[in-house]
């Protein structure tokens, strides 16, 4: 059990949804000191999804983009720390719930 208490989001681009088979790559964003997970979709996305999730294989799609939150105002900076622990159940989170395309995880 993870002590993290604020959500992190996934934005997928359509043919990722929840349960699909196509190979989808996987974006982990993180955020600055004092950010968020919603400032950082605002700053990558601003308004709306489109076209940022256009699928073309050109621009890197079919994927997801995961939103983090740090456990506090800084990432712990450790590479078994607390927040990367988050990081790894969010890649899981992606494995079990659509097809991960294992090649194409980034952050």
């Amino acid at each position: 059990q993870l002590p993290h208490t604020q959500p992190w989001h996934l934005w997928c681009s359509a043919s990722c949804g929840s349960g699909s088979s196509t190979p989808c790559a996987l974006i982990l964003v993180l955020h600055g000191i004092y950010s968020n997970p919603s400032d950082m979709q605002w700053l990558t996305v601003g308004t709306g999804t489109a076209p940022a999730f256009d699928e073309s294989p050109s621009y890197g799609g079919p994927f997801c983009a995961a939103y983090m939150k740090s456990l506090n105002a800084p990432w712990d900076y450790e590479g078994d720390g607390t927040d990367s622990n988050l990081i790894e159940a969010a890649i899981q989170h992606v494995e079990t719930t659509r097809t991960l395309k294992q090649d194409s995880i980034h952050l």
